[in-house]
Protein backbone atom coordinates (compact mmCIF):
# COMPACT_ATOMS: atom_id res chain seq x y z
CA UNK A 1 0.00 0.00 0.00
CA UNK A 2 1.09 3.51 -0.80
CA UNK A 3 0.62 6.42 1.26
CA UNK A 4 0.72 10.28 0.27
CA UNK A 5 0.53 13.54 1.94
CA UNK A 6 -2.12 15.38 1.05
CA UNK A 7 -0.12 18.34 0.44
CA UNK A 8 1.20 15.93 -2.53
CA UNK A 9 -2.11 15.06 -3.86
CA UNK A 10 -2.55 17.99 -6.46
CA UNK A 11 0.69 16.76 -8.39
CA UNK A 12 -0.36 13.19 -7.77
CA UNK A 13 -3.28 14.09 -10.03
CA UNK A 14 -1.56 15.91 -12.42
CA UNK A 15 0.84 13.47 -13.14
CA UNK A 16 -1.46 10.07 -12.89
CA UNK A 17 -4.89 11.50 -14.48
CA UNK A 18 -4.31 11.52 -18.38
CA UNK A 19 -3.14 7.59 -17.89
CA UNK A 20 -6.31 6.69 -15.60
CA UNK A 21 -9.56 5.31 -16.66
CA UNK A 22 -12.62 7.35 -15.92
CA UNK A 23 -14.17 4.84 -14.25
CA UNK A 24 -10.81 5.20 -11.71
CA UNK A 25 -10.85 8.74 -11.08
CA UNK A 26 -12.87 8.60 -7.89
CA UNK A 27 -9.57 6.56 -6.61
CA UNK A 28 -7.35 10.16 -6.25
CA UNK A 29 -10.68 11.95 -5.31
CA UNK A 30 -11.75 13.68 -8.64
CA UNK A 31 -14.91 14.81 -8.50
CA UNK A 32 -16.26 13.95 -12.18
CA UNK A 33 -19.90 14.15 -13.02
CA UNK A 34 -21.10 10.17 -13.57
CA UNK A 35 -23.24 11.40 -17.00
CA UNK A 36 -19.44 12.75 -17.88
CA UNK A 37 -17.31 10.92 -20.42
CA UNK A 38 -13.86 11.37 -20.77
CA UNK A 39 -10.75 9.70 -22.78
CA UNK A 40 -8.05 10.05 -19.87
CA UNK A 41 -5.44 7.90 -21.85
CA UNK A 42 -5.63 10.08 -25.05
CA UNK A 43 -5.56 13.57 -23.29
CA UNK A 44 -5.58 15.01 -19.79
CA UNK A 45 -8.91 17.03 -18.12
CA UNK A 46 -6.58 20.05 -17.77
CA UNK A 47 -7.91 23.30 -18.22
CA UNK A 48 -5.58 26.66 -18.74
CA UNK A 49 -6.64 29.38 -16.79
CA UNK A 50 -6.30 33.00 -15.74
CA UNK A 51 -5.80 34.64 -12.49
CA UNK A 52 -5.93 38.28 -11.94
CA UNK A 53 -5.64 39.44 -8.40
CA UNK A 54 -7.50 42.27 -7.80
CA UNK A 55 -5.13 44.33 -5.33
CA UNK A 56 -2.17 44.07 -7.21
CA UNK A 57 -3.53 44.26 -10.66
CA UNK A 58 -1.05 41.14 -11.49
CA UNK A 59 -2.78 38.84 -13.95
CA UNK A 60 -1.15 35.11 -14.25
CA UNK A 61 -2.12 32.51 -16.63
CA UNK A 62 -1.73 28.37 -15.62
CA UNK A 63 -1.76 25.66 -17.25
CA UNK A 64 -4.45 23.69 -15.09
CA UNK A 65 -6.20 24.30 -12.20
CA UNK A 66 -4.05 22.13 -9.69
CA UNK A 67 -1.26 24.14 -10.50
CA UNK A 68 -3.05 27.55 -10.32
CA UNK A 69 -4.37 25.61 -6.67
CA UNK A 70 -0.48 24.85 -5.84
CA UNK A 71 0.47 28.45 -6.39
CA UNK A 72 -2.21 30.16 -4.39
CA UNK A 73 -2.35 27.29 -1.82
CA UNK A 74 -6.14 26.75 -2.22
CA UNK A 75 -8.13 24.03 -1.56
CA UNK A 76 -8.55 21.23 -3.79
CA UNK A 77 -11.52 22.06 -5.59
CA UNK A 78 -12.07 25.69 -4.50
CA UNK A 79 -10.58 27.35 -7.70
CA UNK A 80 -12.93 25.20 -9.39
CA UNK A 81 -15.52 26.17 -7.30
CA UNK A 82 -15.07 29.48 -7.81
CA UNK A 83 -14.97 29.00 -11.72
CA UNK A 84 -18.22 27.31 -11.66
CA UNK A 85 -20.15 29.84 -9.55
CA UNK A 86 -18.57 33.19 -11.26
CA UNK A 87 -17.26 33.91 -7.27
CA UNK A 88 -13.70 35.43 -6.29
CA UNK A 89 -11.34 33.38 -4.84
CA UNK A 90 -10.65 34.53 -1.04
CA UNK A 91 -12.78 37.78 -2.50
CA UNK A 92 -9.52 38.56 -4.07
CA UNK A 93 -8.84 36.85 -7.40
CA UNK A 94 -10.82 36.85 -10.60
CA UNK A 95 -10.39 32.86 -12.26
CA UNK A 96 -11.39 32.81 -15.75
CA UNK A 97 -11.25 29.68 -17.65
CA UNK A 98 -9.16 29.96 -21.23
CA UNK A 99 -10.12 27.89 -24.27
CA UNK A 100 -8.37 24.82 -24.67
CA UNK A 101 -6.24 25.16 -27.94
Amino acid sequence: MIYIQEKSMNKLREIVMPYMESSMLYKIKMNISPNTTYNTTKRSLSKSIKITDTLTGITTTYSSIFKAETALKAGNGSLNYCLKNNTRFKQRYIIKSLPRP
